[in-house]
């Protein structure tokens, strides 16, 4: 049985919580901004049931598929319109990448996955990198798949305020990974 003082997971040290504040974000292998707030990052199975005839006190419940929330990236504005623009190029997408899609799909005959990657642009390869506070130590990764904006809102923006003008961008993605580092050894 354990006991209050012992180490926590065999870890040789007394786990601590990480802290929200400390983050970054990298698009295609590049910082491109500091953030001041990213939520949203969850992951949800779905539950199926299955009423097996001749078993009246419970119901079988089974796992089902996986889906994964929208995070919501939030920044100070800064001169910098890559986010714009990012959400902008997927305006021309609807429609330029249909003839695109359709193209490739009969020169790569029938290979759909192939297609739809070759036409579109607009996915990106997002990681969140949550660091061991004060450092740039990272301590946890997430990195998203196929990730791409799916909302831009603009600043609030009112002459009697103070408060810094933010950004924010809702970002879709077919699936993330998470990996974990081993805690800083104390020095």
């Amino acid at each position: 049985m354990a006991k209050a003082d012992d180490k926590a997971l065999g870890s040789g040290m007394y786990d601590d919580p990480l802290l929200g504040f400390s983050f970054f974000i990298e698009i295609d292998d590049k910082v491109e901004a500091g953030f001041i707030a990213c939520a949203g990052l969850s992951v949800r199975r779905e539950v199926m049931t299955y009423q097996e005839g001749g078993i009246n006190d419970y119901v079988h419940t089974l796992p089902g598929r996986v889906s994964y929330g929208n995070i919501t990236l939030k920044r100070g504005i800064a001169f910098s319109d890559k986010l714009w623009k990012w959400f902008a190029s997927g305006f021309a997408f609807n429609v330029a990448s249909i003839s695109q899609s359709e193209a490739a799909i009969s020169e790569n005959r029938g290979n759909r996955n192939r297609a739809i990657a070759d036409a579109e642009p607009l996915y990106r390869k997002l990681s969140i990198y949550q660091c061991v506070p004060y450092t740039i130590k990272v301590a946890r990764r997430y990195h998203l798949e196929y990730a791409f904006p799916v909302a831009w809102t603009g600043p609030d923006l009112n002459t009697s305020s103070s408060e810094v003008a933010v950004e924010s961008i809702e970002i879709a993605f077919r699936k993330f990974t998470v990996e974990h580092h081993n805690p800083p050894e104390d020095s």
